[in-house]
């Protein structure tokens, strides 16, 4: 496979993987619970790499999205998602710099008459007086109802109200008829470590507390959510909560953001999510530009980190930190090409990557420019894996993904 030299090459969402990932995740559901339990993809930061409108796209044929929600991070996003799947509801997870982001993505809250883009499927996050001003002001502006979720601060101690506080702020936001309460939230802290079993249950505790305290204004029915990725996938993690939160008259929802791709981290790695049979979605290729024949004793890249010792040929690989792909992978990382692992070496510079190809000629025979190089792919024998390229480049599975950048051109397959 060739792929576009004048490019930093492409990533590649396979449509089956994600699929399959949806239905894996629905499985785990039905395992915690006889009732049924909704699905919240969280598909923020271009969706966590895989692009916002390939994952929407996958959705609107594969997804049952007449009365689903799925969660984003900032009001750009929001309006990205509601232009690919307008009957899909959209939940926007960061209230607390809600202004911010209005500014930022021209959603001026200081002049008239700019809010008529407002969407009536956006549900926004409340959990202090200062949003409620923000959302009176928005309101004023654009004349709209606006529908929210009450976040709650279980232990993250980032947005959220204290639960022993929420009437107050319930209480108040319950004056504005033009206010549609409809959950309520968490965000877990340490879902994600191996000790985490302890923790995650003071959290849930907390969330209980705070449900109750806000079953003291109102009955109305609710959807409740708290679980994302690991929590919903890790065994140890206890279902007796959902129990409790459906005793209330609240639905429960989840809302799985990077198992979506194929992973679930655990202490940092990214290994949960195979031994749970999830499938990676993303792969990442990059062209090859260039073959150079050194001596022994001849060095490659900047600073002269790795020296040839033999008569070599390397490989010239267009990514670059520029295109996200760490710089920490200098001289440890792996690549593949036709099947073949090839070690990177020297330095990774901005928009160009060397490889030791002189093992794979001898097997193989000379590359031609052009031919697609692995840069992450789900299977071991092609390529790095999420989880593996994690540890060389001493990042997170997210940051990994999240990294790279916009600008490489993003596409479905099968």
């Amino acid at each position: 496979m060739k792929v576009d030299a004048t490019r930093s090459g492409q990533i590649s969402v396979s449509r089956s993987a994600l699929i399959h990932n949806i239905n894996v995740l629905r499985h785990k559901l039905r395992e915690r619970s006889e009732s049924a339990i909704e699905l919240i993809p969280v598909i923020k930061a271009n969706g966590y790499g895989a692009g916002i409108e390939s994952i929407c796209e996958v959705l609107k044929n594969d997804f049952n999205t007449e009365h689903a929600t799925v969660a984003v991070a900032t009001l750009g996003e929001a309006k990205q998602v509601s232009n690919l799947l307008p009957e899909v509801s959209v939940l926007i997870l960061a209230c607390a710099d809600f202004v911010t982001q209005g500014l930022e993505q021209g959603f001026d809250l200081h002049k008239t008459g700019t809010c008529e883009t407002w969407s009536d499927r956006w549900i926004v996050l409340l959990s202090s007086q200062a949003e409620l001003g923000v959302l009176d002001e928005l309101h004023q502006q654009s004349g709209r109802s606006i529908s929210f979720h009450l976040a709650l601060d279980t232990g993250m101690s980032r947005e959220g109200a204290s639960p022993n506080l929420v009437q107050g702020l319930l209480n108040e936001a319950l004056k504005r008829d033009w206010l549609q309460f409809e959950g309520v939230m968490t965000q877990l802290a340490a879902s994600d470590e191996n000790q985490a079993r302890l923790p995650v249950e003071k959290q849930l505790r907390r969330f209980l507390l705070g449900l109750k305290n806000v079953r003291q204004v109102t009955s109305k029915p609710l959807k409740a959510h708290v679980s994302n990725s690991a929590h919903l996938l890790r065994k140890e993690h206890s279902s007796r909560w959902i129990e409790e939160v459906q005793k209330m008259n609240c639905r429960v929802a989840v809302r799985p953001g990077l198992s979506l791709l194929g992973a679930c981290v655990s202490d940092g790695q990214a290994r949960l999510g195979y031994d749970l049979g999830l499938k990676d979605v993303v792969t990442w290729t990059a062209p090859l530009v260039g073959l150079k024949e050194i001596q022994r004793g001849d060095s490659v890249s900047y600073g002269a980190s790795w020296t040839a010792k033999r008569d070599s040929w390397i490989g010239i690989v267009r990514v670059g930190y520029a295109d996200g792909y760490a710089r920490q992978a200098s001289n440890k990382g792996v690549f593949a090409l036709d099947g073949v692992r090839v070690p990177i070496v020297g330095r990774v510079c901005m928009d160009i990557t060397c490889v030791d190809l002189t093992d794979y000629m001898a097997k193989k025979g000379l590359p031609a420019l052009g031919d697609a190089v692995v840069v992450l792919a789900g299977d071991l024998v092609l390529g790095p894996r999420l989880d593996e390229l994690a540890q060389f480049t001493r990042r997170i599975p997210y940051e990994v993904l999240t990294s790279i950048s916009p600008l490489i051109q993003r596409h479905l397959k099968d």
